[in-house]
């Protein structure tokens, strides 16, 4: 459906899936009939980061977020709750899926406070992703 907003959430190494996502067939023709994307992507330090392949061909804001070492490109602190403001920021007839990787805590908590929204137009998918490259 070209009326749903995708936002693709990831803490550390829960990038590299993400970026696969990003970077799939599927995922590029949503992306070529504009519809809204967002990546809310977490790590210790600014340093942390670096460029997608293909970002600036693509319809996706990024959102950098740093909670240690804040440099001049990442916002301060962890993503969760400004995920929760930008969900909250969509009628509540608009579709969004919610696709997130990282570490358990994180997810756990994102589900959370997803579910207190009390909303039926989220559809939240999860997988634990962890230093280790284990998943659950």
């Amino acid at each position: 459906n070209p009326d749903t907003t995708h936002i693709f959430c990831a803490t550390g190494s829960g990038i590299a899936p993400i970026n696969a996502i990003l970077e799939s067939k599927q995922v590029k023709k949503i992306r070529a009939n504009g519809t809204k994307m967002h990546l809310m992507w977490g790590n210790s330090k600014e340093s942390d980061f670096f460029e997608l392949e293909d970002s600036s061909k693509i319809n996706l804001s990024i959102h950098r977020f740093a909670s240690k070492d804040v440099g001049s490109n990442t916002l301060s602190g962890r993503i969760t709750d400004p995920t929760i403001n930008l969900l909250r920021s969509y009628r509540e007839d608009e579709p969004i899926n919610v696709y997130s990787c990282g570490n358990p805590n994180f997810i756990d908590d994102l589900k959370f406070k997803i579910k207190n929204l009390e909303r039926n137009n989220i559809n939240y998918y999860a997988d634990y992703f962890t230093h280790n490259g284990k998943t659950k």
